[in-house]
């Protein structure tokens, strides 16, 4: 690229190259009198040479700056300085739909969205004249208030009366765009377009047909591996519908979009408006069926009274109502507002159905609320900051909840918050009508009992250590009040289940296999997730067996792997709390220098945490979450480009390279608890177990002589401690730190003569040093607060995270004495919160790969279904 940081184009100051093409090179670069970032995109210099182009270049331009609409990226600017003709454009932080999609399809909610949002900016291009010609998921950019259409008008600088040359095009899903290819992929591309025909709005509508089609289903209309196979596939070939790649997207969708490709220009919509129009007649008549479970609405749509809609947006989540009763015994109008909150996933619907117990509130920061469903707004309670957890006493007064390692209750009127007992981490509870709550107090025990009063907990049920059993845990109590089902999990996938328990035995039997909170629900019937599917099954709670098939009550609900939850509530009524599945980038790993400026280096986007460099800085390996499961995936940081290094319905993350860079060690619940796995990038052979226990392990670091892998495990009695793990076969595991306190996050230095690692024993997370192998001595690093330290490769400075998210370096004399300086501050990096790794730094301490919060990802509804029953039954 040709202009260098620093160059002025009149008012204008280059500060870094942001990408080239055919049509241009863009710069960002500051307005030195606004002093505001934007976007400058200069003509090359093969195109400035022809007279013609460059006054094309200027029309262009003035007919891009006459277009004002939000969905379109704003033009404020045209020059020509010192023979450079440029464009002055608003400069976005905003991923593409592009590296979007390398992630998934979006949700159909967003995927309408954004059709809509795109079809009136073409519309709005198109009644001033404008034709983009262009337009592909690279030219659209996803920000927070929707999405910005890139380069309208530009195209027509591209010849139209021939082919371009042929060049392979990525087979696969990527939906880059393929070296030397003239308009971007070929696979948006019009076929008038291809025959050399003149463009016109209904081209665009095509491009857009084709962009909405990708969207929605992370597949490709036209897919072909070369230029030729994509020209043969737009010519001849009709894609499959939409939904047989998503079941879920609705028939009116699928043949409006279908309509869009359609070969012949007068058999598509003939405006970007008409096209708008039938997008939002689909979103309206969506967003009032939509809350509803699909297939019993189509089952038993003759049963259904109506459907009545309303909001509860926690943030930006929705709190939907859908009325299934085709009588109702009570005529209740829900009326529901928008609240400035955003749920955590912690909800329980009281055993009557009028209220739900929700904990929402920012990181760190979360409360207890409770909604009535005949109430314009939710209450929070005092008192109850940081809970989670809710679960409802059987007379729907009182919420009782976990927070700050004990058990407590609530009255849901609001009072005082009273203690009931220790916990750790409540993992599920349930209350009876004799007030005996039974609970689970911490991730690796079995179930306790404490009366509602408060008291000693005592023990319910006993781990089954010959069937591997590590957690009892999500208890639900059946109708007499004295049996319940509870899930019983194991290192061995295959002995996890559902099992009933009594209160007058510690003996259980199984129920079922499986791996999900279970719940009863009148007349009879067993409630549990399965494939991402709500299921119902009949259930004969008076000797605890199955008696029918199972029947799928939704196709569609947010489950967490990690913790075995499924996000849903039942009421003894009919009515019904879920929350469906979401996806979408929430955070991206982006680069910083020392002072916090942001690089131009390669973004990998896509709800990605866990950045763990290559010594050499080529590569960096990261987690990435989808869909409640997340797996390894490696970036190539200097030919770009990324790869699943691993894959399956489980937890994997916490990546830690070998220090030659061959292999990496991780972290997965795939079998239980979070053991330790090995994985070689590009080795046909699978994953393999390094080390398994009933203990959950967290990968930390990998010493740089590759003899020993560094992890953290926890203890029910010490809590976290540093274990270490030799690598090359000889001799086990071994204890670094056990003490009281928790102690994470160990990184050996790079002599391998000192571990820094994070503990709380003053009463807040500290990060520390001591000798390696364990002598006498440590040292404080931090001073107000510390996480996550990290080594520069010399062992001459050490990084860490202060409060705020404020990354700080210590000056460290590496030797056999430790000396280290006072910490310095260098900037405060906009990442993710609660996260166990969430920057890394290159081998000269000079660069920072930071996971910064992108906040783009709307979080997933809380619906409400009443009388969820009645279709399970006709």
């Amino acid at each position: 690229m040709a202009l260098t940081p620093g160059t002025r184009l009149g008012p204008y100051e280059i500060r870094a190259p942001l990408g080239s093409g055919g049509m241009g090179e863009v710069y960002r670069a500051t307005d030195t009198r606004l002093h505001r970032p934007l976007a400058i995109k200069v003509l090359p210099a093969e195109a400035a040479s022809h007279p013609d182009r460059r006054r094309r270049f200027e029309q262009e331009a003035r007919a891009v700056g006459s277009l004002n609409h939000p969905h379109i990226c704003d033009l404020y600017d045209v020059g020509r300085e010192r023979g450079i003709d440029f464009l002055v454009l608003e400069y976005l932080d905003a991923p593409t739909l592009s590296e979007r999609l390398l992630t998934g399809p979006l949700p159909f909610d967003q995927a309408l969205r954004h059709a809509i949002e795109i079809a009136d900016a073409l519309d709005h291009a198109h009644r001033r004249g404008v034709i983009h010609r262009d337009l592909k998921p690279g030219n659209v950019m996803l920000t927070e208030s929707g999405i910005k259409v890139l380069d309208f008008g530009l195209a027509r600088l591209r010849p139209v009366d021939s082919l371009p040359e042929l060049a392979t095009v990525e087979a696969g899903r990527s939906p880059a765009t393929a070296a030397g290819a003239i308009l971007g992929t070929f696979q948006y591309m019009a076929p008038e377009q291809l025959e050399g025909r003149e463009a016109d709005a209904r081209t665009d509508i095509f491009a857009l047909g084709a962009v909405v089609y990708e969207m929605a289903t992370g597949r490709r209309a036209f897919e072909a591996s070369t230029q030729a196979g994509a020209i043969a596939s737009i010519l001849h070939s009709t894609p499959l519908p939409m939904a047989a790649h998503q079941p879920s997207i609705p028939p009116d969708f699928d043949r409006v979009i279908a309509r869009c490709l359609a070969k012949n220009p007068d058999d598509r919509w003939q405006t970007a408006r008409d096209l708008m129009a039938e997008l939002k007649w689909i979103a309206e008549g969506h967003a009032r069926t939509r809350l509803a479970p699909a297939r019993l609405w189509q089952r038993h749509r003759r049963a259904l009274a109506g459907v009545a809609a309303a909001a509860l947006a926690l943030g930006s989540g929705v709190l939907g109502v859908a009325y299934l009763r085709p009588a109702p015994a009570e005529n209740r109008v829900v009326q529901l507002s928008l609240v400035p909150l955003e749920p955590t996933g912690d909800f329980s619907l009281s055993p009557d159905g009028r209220l739900l117990a929700f904990v929402a509130g920012s990181p760190g920061a979360t409360r207890l609320w409770i909604q009535s469903l005949d109430s314009l707004s939710p209450r929070p309670l005092a008192g109850t900051e940081g809970a989670a957890t809710p679960f409802w006493s059987p007379d729907s007064r009182f919420v009782a909840f976990g927070s700050g390692g004990k058990l407590r209750k609530v009255a849901a009127s609001g009072g005082p918050v009273l203690t009931l007992c220790d916990a750790r981490a409540v993992i599920g509870g349930t209350w009876n009508i004799d007030d005996v709550i039974l609970f689970t107090p911490d991730n690796r025990t079995p179930l306790y009992r404490v009366p509602a009063a408060g008291g000693e907990p005592s023990p319910v049920t006993v781990l089954d250590q010959s069937l591997g059993h590590n957690t009892h845990r999500w208890p639900r109590f059946l109708p007499d009040g004295r049996h319940f089902l509870f899930l019983a999990r194991s290192s061995r996938k295959e002995e996890s289940g559902i099992f009933v328990g009594s209160l007058d035995s510690t003996s259980a039997t199984r129920v079922m296999s499986g791996d999900s909170v279970a719940e009863y629900a009148h007349p009879g019937y067993l409630v549990f997730a399965r494939d991402g599917r709500l299921l119902a099954q009949p259930f004969d709670a008076s000797n605890g067996r199955l008696t029918g098939e199972p029947i799928e009550v939704l196709e569609d609900v947010l489950y967490s792997s990690a913790d075995s939850h499924a996000r849903f509530s039942l009421s003894e009524h009919g009515e019904m709390a879920y929350q469906p599945s979401t996806a979408g980038p929430r955070s991206e790993l982006a680069w910083f220098d020392r002072a916090g400026r942001r690089l131009q280096l390669p973004v990998v986007a896509g709800n990605v945490v866990d950045p763990s460099l290559t010594l050499d800085g080529t590569r960096v390996a990261l987690m990435r979450w989808a869909n409640a499961t997340s797996d390894v995936w490696q970036a190539d940081i200097v030919r770009g480009g990324n790869s699943k290094l691993t894959s399956g319905p489980s937890v994997d993350f916490a990546p830690v390279w070998s220090p030659d860079g061959s292999s990496i060690v991780f972290s997965s619940n795939r079998d239980g608890p979070s053991d330790l796995y090995q994985a070689a990038p590009g080795a046909s052979a699978s994953d393999r177990a390094v080390l398994r226990s009933a203990a959950v392990k967290h990968a930390t670091d990998w010493s740089l002589d590759g003899r020993l892998v560094v992890y953290a495990s926890r203890d029910l009695r010490t809590d976290w401690d540093l274990w270490t793990l030799p690598m090359n076969g000889e001799g086990r595991e071994e204890p670094f730190l056990q003490t009281d306190a928790a102690e994470r996050l160990g990184r050996l230095s790079p002599d391998g003569r000192w571990m820094a690692y994070v503990s709380n024993e003053s009463g807040q997370d500290e990060v520390y040093v001591r000798p390696f192998p364990p002598a006498t001595g440590q040292w404080q690093i931090s001073t107000a607060g510390g996480t996550e330290p990290r080594w520069r490769r010399d062992g001459r400075e050490l990084f860490y995270l202060a409060p705020g998210h404020r990354l700080m370096a210590v000056q460290v004399k590496p030797g056999s004495r430790f000396d280290r300086g006072v910490p310095g501050f260098l900037f405060e990096a906009p990442m993710i919160a609660d996260r166990s790794w969430g920057y890394d730094v290159t081998a000269d301490g000079q660069q920072f790969v930071v996971a910064v919060d992108v906040g783009s990802q709307t979080p997933p509804p809380i619906n409400i279904v009443l009388n969820w029953t009645a279709g399970l039954t006709r």
